[in-house]
């Protein structure tokens, strides 16, 4: 092995070397976390791929993609794996975290802090959208509250600036490695975030954005925070992805109401309807009260404080996220991806919560997103569509024709990735041809 520092350059060619002979090697997510964590971390992976005859291929592929390991233009993305005290604390507690994520910034310990909000909308806003977004924002960065959202254009971009601008802290979650600007025109904004928060990824340095990473990568961004906020998303928006796995998280999800008229918060007044806690200016999010409005340093300040203590419990517990006072167990093996996209009331109705006694959930109501047109009942939109669909959507369509499923069933029947079946059923719903009905995928028929 090469030598060196475990900080420096070889923790990150550990790191990138563990994931490369795993993704080579066709490792499962869990046992890629099981290998992590009774290695205690990058530090004794080597030690334990070694020691392991159950490793063997994987030690063999390691030891290959280490040795060729480039670390030009990457000295300064660091890694952190889920058996490290430094690992963002909720993350761990969602069903499918990442096993690796690699960072370019200053630090990830504010991101188990007491409060950490998730800021999300349209990649193509109004000015109230983006007035909206610069206000709230900027309540909350002065607070201290770190800000995290996907630097995608639009809401998310601009979440990203206000948050700078009150130099505040603030994170950037991609959907491609740390070192690829994506989108390009994000260039200067991205060394901004550098420098007052960090760039993440759970994927490769030099990874390209491929479409179904983005899903992927908003688990993550709804997983690090108590609450995510939607502060304009018109109808079918992606955001409603975010916002699904929030609720399936156990989160907040939070959203501003907007116009009837223009159409450009179609998908926020959806998520209202469906148990969404209506944000009308800072008072209504939950748990702002327990974050002092010092300074950005005083969440940073916590966090040393908890490394202190011991490590929280493992996956397969009963965990309570903070400030939402919503307790879920996490089943023993689970790691199937969820993304309850237009139903996420299906989640929040079963948590009744009194924010300054006003807001209580009850069972929400279900809508269709496409109606049949009046020519004798038939959606020809619909039709077009499902002439253009791939083998791949069509054979899980017709395995939803026969019953409802759940996302774990259908990845096993269509004998899908969790995350290529969770990327298909967001885009049927986002059509209207599937909707999440207690917890089961079912097919919406004209």
């Amino acid at each position: 092995m090469k030598s060196g520092t475990v900080d420096g350059i070889n923790r990150l060619a550990v790191a990138c070397a563990f994931t490369e002979a795993c993704n080579k090697a066709k490792v499962e997510h869990k046992v890629r976390i099981d290998i992590l964590r009774k290695a205690g971390g990058l530090s004794g992976l080597s030690r334990y791929l070694a020691s392991s005859e159950q490793c063997a291929i994987i030690q063999d592929l390691f030891l290959a993609y280490y040795n060729v390991f480039d670390p030009r233009g990457k000295t300064d993305i660091q890694a952190v794996t889920i058996a490290d005290n430094d690992y963002p604390i909720l993350l761990k507690e969602i069903s499918y975290p990442p096993a690796i994520l690699f960072w370019k910034g200053i630090d990830l310990a504010p991101l188990s802090g007491s409060r950490v909000i998730a800021v999300v909308g349209s990649r193509h806003p109004s000015v109230y959208g983006l007035e909206v977004t610069r206000r709230l924002v900027s309540g909350l960065a002065r607070r201290g509250v770190p800000i995290v959202s996907g630097g995608a254009r639009g809401i998310d971009g601009e979440a990203h600036r206000v948050a700078l601008h009150e130099d505040g802290l603030t994170f950037c979650v991609l959907g491609c490695g740390v070192d690829v600007v994506y989108p390009a025109e994000h260039r200067k904004l991205f060394a901004q975030i550098i420098e007052k928060g960090a760039l993440i990824s759970e994927f490769l340095p030099g990874r390209k954005p491929l479409r179904h990473f983005f899903p992927a990568r908003n688990r993550i961004i709804s997983g690090i925070c108590h609450a995510v906020l939607v502060t304009e998303a018109s109808k079918a928006s992606g955001t409603l992805i975010t916002a699904g796995f929030a609720a399936d998280q156990g989160r907040d999800v939070c959203a501003v109401p907007g116009s009837i008229i223009a159409g450009s918060s179609h998908s926020c007044h959806q998520l209202i309807r469906e148990g969404a806690i209506l944000v009308e200016s800072l008072h209504d999010i939950p748990g702002l009260s327990e974050v002092s409005p010092s300074s950005s340093s005083f969440i940073a300040q916590q966090h040393y404080h908890m490394l202190s203590k011991k490590e929280e419990p493992a996956l397969e517990s009963v965990t309570t996220i903070q400030g939402t006072g919503y307790r879920r167990e996490i089943a023993p093996g689970r790691e199937a991806l969820q993304v309850p996209v237009s139903l996420i009331g299906q989640k929040m109705s079963q948590k009744s919560k009194n924010t300054q006694g006003r807001t209580t959930f009850h069972t929400p109501r279900t809508s269709s997103v496409h109606k049949a047109t009046q020519s004798g009942g038939v959606n020809t939109r619909t039709d077009r569509t499902s002439q253009m669909r791939s083998p791949d959507v069509q054979k899980l369509l017709d395995v939803l024709d026969a019953a409802p499923r759940s996302l774990s069933l259908l990845a096993e029947i269509c004998q899908y990735s969790s995350r290529k079946t969770a990327l298909i059923l967001s885009e049927l719903q986002c059509e209207g041809v599937v909707r999440l009905h207690r917890g089961l995928y079912q097919r919406v028929h004209s």
